[in-house]
């Protein structure tokens, strides 16, 4: 039996508390759902796949299947 269908987001367009990082912007990488939680700010293509690659991870291990939504301009380059 297949497991449900997990979504991956990927976000650009937040910013970091001033007091944390002077307000700049990160890349968000967030994976939620009933048993999932968990958010990623990245701060470039490298730390984005990293996070990507760590949720569909955990997605997998719980017997389920990840699916990446890139909503960027850069959707070409994860796929």
């Amino acid at each position: 039996m297949a497991g449900k269908k997990v979504i991956i987001k990927v976000e650009s367009g937040h910013h970091y508390c001033s007091t944390v990082k002077d307000g700049r912007e990160f890349i968000s990488v967030n994976c939620f759902g009933s048993t999932y939680g968990s958010g990623h700010p990245c701060d470039n293509e490298d730390e984005v796949q990293v996070a990507i690659n760590s949720c569909k991870r955990t997605v997998r291990e719980n017997g389920d299947i990840p699916k990446v939504e890139d909503n960027r301009m850069t959707l070409d380059r994860f796929f």
